[in-house]
């Protein structure tokens, strides 16, 4: 019996990894002996915690030992039950800027004796940067003034640095990092072979749910949570509206402008982590070369 822990990070498919897995928690104990547990996953239909497992690891990082010690005894009898050969659990929160050291060796006693493999999978930086100041103004925590370099602040792009904690803890050999830029459009098969599993014909297409609205979109969104309530949500409720219908028309391509990050600050950004890609492209990737080198220049 094997552990496998997937970390994220964020923004590189974690939604359809995590909802494919949800889906076949029966098929999968039975054809594959693999548990993705429901102790810590929301039992609602309509909640978006139901595919992942957030309530698991939550209360172990704060210290919560009354709901810990609740969720890993239903763990426990969980595994009990199914007995399975693998044991996958899914959290973003375990790519958190702010975890130490401290925090994975509290995971790690979540399971002590089990071995345990950390799947994670990074993107190249400039897009991370895009795509996470996308999602943050959706759900209206970016508001004008607030710009694109205020949510970069707040996002460690030092691959190197942010693999530590968990490499230190687990060991560097346990860590199988990927490239989701590489594997993007089979993100669910390119998983399942990170984790050493064989499930024909898996491709998580049907779950690819986070599609961003046009970049006009998203600055007009941005706009609109800055306002007084109750013109915000009435703003932003027509701002979607409106986005929806473009996205439908030949004025599509030319509203997804303009891109928040211009040419010269991408290549500000790449050429900032170039010695940290490296580092990682050597220890993790054979040498193999996955992220861009600066100058880089691109036509979106």
């Amino acid at each position: 019996m094997r552990i496998v822990l997937h970390i994220g990070r964020h923004k590189t498919g974690t939604t359809a990894i995590q909802a494919w897995f949800a889906d076949r928690y029966e098929e999968l104990l039975r054809s594959r002996k693999v548990l993705y547990p429901r102790a810590g996953r929301s039992q609602e239909d309509r909640d978006e915690l139901r595919n992942l497992h957030h309530g698991l690891i939550l209360p172990i990082l704060d210290g919560d030992q009354e709901r810990s010690a609740e969720l890993l005894g239903e763990l426990r009898e969980e595994i009990e039950r199914t007995r399975p050969e693998v044991i996958l659990l899914s959290s973003e929160v375990l790519s958190r800027e702010t975890l130490t050291r401290d925090d994975f060796h509290r995971l790690r006693s979540l399971l002590p004796s089990l071995p345990t493999q950390i799947v994670v999978y990074l993107r190249r930086q400039d897009d991370v940067l895009t795509s996470r100041y996308a999602e943050r103004v959706k759900r209206g925590y970016v508001a004008w003034p607030a710009t694109i370099a205020d949510v970069e602040a707040d996002v460690c792009l030092d691959y190197l640095k942010a693999l530590e904690p968990a490499s230190d803890v687990y060991g560097r050999e346990n860590l199988v990092v990927r490239s989701y830029d590489l594997e993007r459009d089979n993100i669910v098969a390119g998983f399942l072979a990170a984790c050493g599993l064989d499930v024909p014909g898996a491709t998580g297409d049907e779950y690819r749910r986070n599609v961003r609205p046009a970049w006009s979109t998203i600055e007009l969104l941005r706009l609109a949570n800055g306002l007084p309530s109750p013109v915000r949500a009435r703003t932003i409720r027509l701002v979607r509206r409106v986005g929806r219908i473009a996205r439908s028309t030949p004025l599509a391509r030319w509203l997804d402008r303009p891109i928040p990050l211009k040419p010269a600050e991408r290549d500000r950004i790449i050429r900032a982590c170039e010695s940290s890609n490296r580092e990682v492209e050597k220890l993790y990737f054979g040498g193999r070369e996955v992220f861009p080198r600066a100058p880089f220049r691109r036509q979106d």
